[in-house]
């Protein structure tokens, strides 16, 4: 009977997942990201700022699924704003987002920084520690094609510093890190990139568990 119930359990938050995972089909960088112009290509070395964020940054482990949804529903709003060109409105929700582990959110920030829109001074070794997180582990194609062909226009003498830039970011900003899992699927010729809370498939069982207890089976609420 329990297996039952936890095999109902896994399919019912599978679908719930599924259906939801429309929502995060966000839009890639503009069509013209890659084609930069070569004089966006000199990667000199400018002073890094440390960055200070104030406050813990919240991860699946601190956030039930309420808090969850309204995090995927502002993602939602930054990247319309990223796709419509309102640069200026997008840059402070990516830059919370692309803190809490979220790779659209930070391929996006690098996007700004490698141009220096929305009122952003230009930045590429911002742009790369945020380009260079975004490409750990799974994630879009894109985005790590374009942090390649932007490592390779760097001056050997300095790949060094540039490589330990990224790796901070990687380690302060990684979705691993943040308890954010990413997947990759193809359905036909359409390819979908989906990054959750790694945690909210286990809170959506221990929710479906919980109601499947308190019916009785008059109610059908005992999965059998």
């Amino acid at each position: 009977m329990l297996i039952r119930k936890v095999r109902y359990a896994c399919f019912a938050v599978a679908a719930f997942l599924i259906a939801s995972a429309g929502a995060q089909q966000d839009p890639e960088f503009p069509d013209n990201t890659v084609a930069i112009a070569d004089e966006e290509r000199s990667y000199d070395i400018e002073r890094i700022e440390e960055l200070f964020v104030e406050g813990e940054r919240p991860t699946g482990a601190d956030m039930d699924l309420l808090e969850m949804d309204r995090v995927y529903r502002w993602k939602e709003t930054a990247a319309r704003s990223f796709k419509s060109g309102q640069y200026e409105k997008a840059f402070p929700q990516l830059s919370v987002l692309a803190r809490m582990g979220f790779k659209d959110a930070q391929a996006r920030l690098a996007y700004i920084y490698l141009h220096g829109l929305g009122g952003q001074k230009k930045s590429n070794m911002e742009a790369l520690g945020w380009l260079g997180v975004a490409t750990t582990g799974e994630t879009r194609p894109a985005y790590r094609n374009l942090f390649k062909q932007m490592m390779a226009q760097i001056p050997s003498e300095h790949i060094d510093t540039v490589n330990s830039h990224v790796q901070t970011y990687r380690d302060k900003y990684g979705a691993d890190k943040m308890g954010i899992q990413c997947s990759r699927s193809r359905t036909g010729h359409i390819s979908k990139f989906l990054c959750r809370y790694s945690a909210e498939m286990d809170q959506h069982m221990i929710r479906l568990m919980m109601m499947a207890a308190t019916r009785t089976p008059d109610e059908g609420g005992w999965l059998y």
